[in-house]
């Protein structure tokens, strides 16, 4: 059987590797580090968060509420992946799958979602 691009880069099988592998708040503060390279803002005026309770709620996907126009949001609000029912370490097994071109049906099966899930997010975020 040839390799997959997922077993080449990472020396796994589909079928023994999944996201739970992954520390989560590892995996949580690389997407949040790569989606926020400036640091904790708010999505709606801008305004950077003042306080260290704000900044631990926005780097724990906690809600948090902007003292500058009072609105509430957490750190995927105005990603890609607000609403996403993926998990911080399912998104970043998923972005490293799509970089090493994948085969879909592993990756489904290494994320532990459908294929349909796969093609939908694919779509979403290769435009």
């Amino acid at each position: 059987m040839p390799a997959t691009g997922l077993e080449i880069s990472l020396g796994l099988t589909s079928a023994r590797f999944s996201a739970n592998l992954l520390d989560c708040e590892a995996c949580t503060g690389a997407l949040l580090r790569a989606l926020h390279p400036t640091g904790p803002a708010c999505p709606h005026c801008g305004q950077e968060l003042c306080t260290e309770r704000q900044a631990q709620a926005f780097w724990s996907l906690q809600r948090v509420w902007c003292k500058g126009c009072g609105r509430g949001f957490n750190a995927l609000k105005k990603t890609a992946f607000e609403g996403s029912k993926l998990d911080p370490r399912q998104i970043l097994l998923f972005s490293l799958f799509l970089a090493v071109e994948a085969d879909p049906a592993a990756m489904a099966k290494a994320l532990g979602v459908s294929l349909e899930t796969i093609r939908a997010w694919r779509t979403k975020l290769e435009g």
